[in-house]
């Protein structure tokens, strides 16, 4: 009878009263050496583009047997590398130059799955009709569970620690920049999205309303308006080196030709302890007095 070899990993298992005298030396000791390989081989699979088949060799070393994959070279094209449809896994290093490109690893009849382009390491595993990758740190979309307590500032916060009010991080004086687009209503904001929130808001339309223009050369400006009587007696002067400044007008007295409007009155002096605030916007005695006498 015919030697034959084991499903996975190809070593010879001898048939009954053959090899007579070379059992031991060479069958059985390459036997041993195959073993090794599939536990702790390694090979280099250069890669460029195309289709790349693994050897696989009955009773002899190849690379299929090796348990460690080193991928090498600059690629080209996509590239696919083609295993023994048996159960097996590897330990795949990536150490091409992948740019863009795809490197698949699959049976012969299989779909297989792709090395990620910047993944160091990864572990290939294959059912016997088709493999699968199991990438190192990488979850696929699964919640991260169970998490330790940090016990360094390089550790990984678990939920509690980073609910509590001893765990919010700082950003010790550096910037927050380069915020992406808000998607929610808790999310941060970036300078765009806040100036076109600005923007639309517009002038507010009630008493006392208060907004950021647009419009000023220095940022942070204030336009406060306070409408009294549907008459703005607060105004905004601008300010080129600095915030706007919060002006209130005096009162404009009345001529004989034109009405006064409001405003702050003059401040009145010492002299002016029995004078009348006048319609022109001074202060002068009252224009006649008149005495009366009271009998009784």
């Amino acid at each position: 009878m015919a030697d034959t070899p084991t499903t996975r990993n190809r070593f010879r298992l001898q048939s009954l009263g053959s090899n007579l005298n070379v059992w031991g030396d060479p069958y059985l000791n390459t036997n041993f050496q195959l073993i090794d390989d599939s536990l702790d081989g390694q090979t280099t699979i250069t890669l460029t583009s195309g289709t790349t088949t693994l050897t696989s060799n009955n009773y002899a070393t190849d690379e299929a047997r090796m348990r460690v994959l080193v991928l090498a070279g600059t690629l080209s094209g996509n590239c696919i590398i083609i295993i023994p449809d048996v159960q097996k896994w590897y330990w795949v290093i990536n150490g091409t130059t992948q740019a863009s490109y795809t490197i698949t690893i699959k049976t012969s009849g299989g779909v297989g799955a792709s090395i990620a382009s910047g993944v160091g390491a990864c572990a290939v595993t294959c059912d016997g009709t088709d493999s699968s990758v199991r990438r190192t740190l990488d979850y696929g979309s699964n919640e991260l569970k169970s998490v330790g307590a940090a016990t360094a500032s390089t550790s990984a916060a678990n939920f509690a620690q980073v609910v509590t009010a001893t765990e919010n991080r700082s950003m010790g004086g550096y910037r927050l920049t380069n915020v992406g687009t808000a998607v929610s209503g808790g999310d941060a904001v970036n300078l765009n999205l806040m100036s076109a929130a600005i923007a639309a808001a517009g002038a507010g339309t009630g008493g006392g309303a208060i907004r950021v223009t647009v419009t000023d050369t220095v940022p942070n400006f204030l336009a406060l308006k306070l409408a009294l009587g549907g008459t703005s007696v607060f105004g905004t002067v601008a300010n080129s080196g600095g915030n706007e400044l919060l002006v209130i007008p005096n009162v404009v007295g009345a001529t004989t030709s034109a009405a006064g409007t409001q405003g702050l009155v003059p401040a009145p002096g010492v002299s002016d302890l029995n004078n009348f605030l006048r319609g022109d916007g001074t202060f002068a005695p009252a224009a006649s007095v008149i005495e009366v006498q009271v009998f009784s």
